[in-house]
C-alpha cells in the first residue's frame, strides 16, 4: 500500500511541476512604438513596448528599458500600465531632429512568474528633420 501512495504522490507532484513549467513561458514583446525603422518620428515621441503577459512592474526601470542616441543613453522616466501590459519610456526633453535612437528592453525584466525575456529586444527609429511636432514660441515686440 505504501508504494502506491508514494507513486500517486510522485505523479501528482510531476503534474503540478509540469503545469507550472508550461505556464511560465518567457514573455515576449508583441508591439512597439515607434515602429522599428520608422523615420519622421516626432521630437516629442513617447517610446513603448507591449508584453505578451503581465509583467513584474518593479523590474521595469530606466536600467531595463533604455533609449539611446549616438552619445549614449538619454534620460527619461519609465512607467508600466498593468491593464495593457505596456511599458513606456518618456524622454525628459525633446528628441533631436534627424537623430536615430535605439530603444532596448533587457532580459532583466520579468513577468509575474519570474520568467525573463529570452533575449534583449532592441529597435531603431529616426526623428523627423524640421517640423517634428515640437512647440514654437513666437515673441512680438512693438
Amino acid at each position: 500500500m505504501m508504494k502506491r501512495y508514494n507513486v500517486a504522490v510522485f505523479l501528482f507532484a510531476m503534474l503540478v511541476a509540469s503545469t507550472h513549467l508550461l505556464a511560465s513561458e518567457p514573455p515576449t514583446i508583441t508591439a512597439i512604438s515607434p515602429p522599428d525603422g520608422e523615420t519622421g518620428v516626432s521630437v516629442v515621441a513617447i517610446v513603448s513596448a507591449t508584453f505578451s503577459q503581465a509583467m513584474e512592474e518593479s523590474t521595469i526601470t530606466t536600467s531595463t528599458f533604455t533609449v539611446s542616441d549616438s552619445s549614449g543613453a538619454i534620460t527619461g522616466a519609465v512607467s508600466y500600465d498593468a491593464t495593457t501590459n505596456t511599458a513606456t519610456f518618456t524622454p525628459d526633453g525633446v528628441l533631436v531632429e534627424g537623430m536615430t535612437y535605439t530603444a532596448t528592453v533587457t532580459t532583466d525584466i520579468q513577468d509575474k512568474e519570474g520568467s525573463h525575456l529570452a533575449s534583449n529586444f532592441s529597435w531603431n527609429f529616426t526623428v523627423e528633420k524640421g517640423g517634428g511636432g515640437g512647440c514654437s514660441l513666437i515673441l512680438r515686440t512693438r
